[in-house]
């Protein structure tokens, strides 16, 4: 059927668009909440530490500021060569065009209520536009996201090793990290467990149990599982290429932090570089259902910076070079966004695109 999604002809009633919007209007609160208390929490963070502290590592800056935003482009590019491998065949779009779709999704996870992952649909049906079937490129983004998850495990527990050996981490933080990186790895094992048995199928059949009729998605999701499991199991060279990538995106972000860091005029080796890259990403991780780890972020890097004899003024310089890289690049998705408009076509992007099946 050609990766598209069969809709039956009887459809179950859907809730009335007065519920949807309650259930929004819910999701917004909660998500206003938690944005508010991030704010709260990263004011008190600056206010503690004190404003002056923090602006005499960011004014010597001056124009230098943009180069902050560059090495996260290579962070982007590296992402998308391992969502392009995380297809089972090449598909039309070039790496440009990809890489373009997948800053657009980022964009769109920074802005989605309590689940950053409202991005990765959004990625799939801007490839279907251009002739990759729907349940390709959910399933694609199933897959490239559990292997970037899988990829940060494996930085976050090597880097933490080689820290441990070689900048003498303290044990109560490496108790801490290994701790969350050893749960993590569970639940995505138990997730591409999942993947492999059918776990969009076995949604459906939650559903049903409920009473939620559903069934008009069941050829659709029998295909998306179809993919996901074939990729699996008959795509290792796929496969290892696409962990090979999202394992280079981490250590790019180790060259982010490097640069940061002298931008800074801080001290600064390869080895904190990495240490600092992979403990913000576990602390990113572990905080997903604040908006953008908003204040969680900022007293992580705190946390870090004073375990590492780093100041706290240079941790809160650092947070808001951060922030502004993620400000920045985000605003080029939606802009992104935006081009793709009825009749508009996102430059680079439908290079070659013709439906290959």
């Amino acid at each position: 059927m050609n990766g598209q999604v069969l809709i039956s002809a009887q459809r179950p009633k859907l809730a009335s668009p007065a519920t949807e919007r309650r259930k929004y209007a819910k999701a917004a609160v909660v998500q206003g909440f938690l944005l508010a208390l991030g704010l709260a929490i990263m004011a008190g963070l600056m206010w503690q530490i004190g404003p002056e502290k923090i602006l005499v590592h960011l004014r010597p800056l001056g124009w230098t500021i943009g180069f902050s935003l560059l090495p996260y482009l290579l962070v982007l590019l590296l992402d998308s060569l391992g969502w392009r491998y995380a297809f089972e065949r090449s598909i039309p779009p070039t790496l440009a065009g990809l890489t373009l779709i997948h800053i657009i999704g980022k964009a769109v996870n920074l802005i989605t209520p309590l689940v950053p992952i409202g991005g990765e649909p959004l990625k799939a049906h801007l490839l279907s536009t251009r002739g990759v079937p729907l349940t390709e490129g959910l399933a694609s983004v199933v897959i490239s996201r559990t292997v970037a998850t899988v990829a940060q495990g494996v930085f976050v527990t090597a880097v933490t090793a080689f820290t441990f050996f070689s900048l003498g981490i303290a044990v109560p933080l490496l108790k801490a990290v290994l701790g969350v990186v050893g749960v993590g790895l569970v639940l995505v094992g138990a997730f591409l467990l999942t993947q492999i048995r059918g776990l969009f199928a076995g949604i459906l059949g939650i559903t049903g149990w409920l009473r939620i009729k559903l069934s008009f998605l069941e050829d659709g999701a029998r295909d998306l599982d179809r993919r996901i499991s074939r990729y699996y199991l008959h795509q290792p060279r796929r496969l290892s290429l696409a962990l090979t990538f999202h394992f280079l995106s981490w250590l790019a972000e180790g060259l982010e932090v490097y640069v940061l860091l002298a931008l800074l005029d801080l001290p600064r080796s390869p080895a904190l570089a990495l240490a600092l890259a992979a403990f913000s990403s576990t602390i990113r991780a572990a905080s997903f259902a604040v908006p953008a780890s908003l204040g969680v972020q900022e007293g992580g890097s705190i946390f870090l910076f004073v375990s590492f004899g780093l100041p706290p003024g240079a941790a809160m310089a650092f947070s808001i070079l951060r922030r502004l890289r993620e400000v920045a690049w985000s605003a080029v998705g939606l802009i992104l966004l935006s081009w793709h408009a009825p009749g508009q076509r996102i430059p680079g992007f439908c290079a070659g695109a013709q439906n290959q099946n």
